[in-house]
């Protein structure tokens, strides 16, 4: 079955693009992953309307900031790329190198407590 390739546009192209390059900064494979598979190829084999890809990342980096995802909806004409989640993180990760901790990056103390609280429970153990 051929696919008939369909143009990408963007609602906000400088915006999704520094969020694109914070996820590259953190995020290396699922960043190759959302090139490779959706922007190169240009083949999304969805229905018309709204749509969530979600990408792979680290349990506990879920635990505090929310899953990884590509937020996009499908046109008779057109794709347009809306917006990658968790966004405050991928903004904050494109101004600054952020830290890690135990291999999460984080951009605020509290989130750094909170990844603290995660691994600890993942261990069962209490401090």
């Amino acid at each position: 079955m051929q696919v008939k390739r369909k143009p990408i546009t963007y609602l906000d192209e400088n915006e999704f693009n520094k969020q694109m390059k914070s996820l590259r900064m953190y995020f290396m494979g699922q960043y190759k992953y959302l090139i490779f598979n959706f922007l190169k190829s240009g083949i999304f084999r969805k229905e018309n309307g709204m749509h969530i890809e979600t990408l792979k990342a680290d349990r506990t980096f879920e635990l505090v900031y929310g899953k990884l995802e590509l937020h996009y909806e499908v046109q008779d004409m057109a794709i347009i790329l809306y917006k990658i989640e968790p966004q405050q993180f991928l903004n904050e990760g494109h101004k600054k190198i952020l830290e890690t901790y135990k291999g999460v990056p984080y951009f605020q103390e509290k989130d750094k407590k909170k990844i603290e609280l995660v691994l600890r429970l993942k261990d069962g153990t209490r401090k």
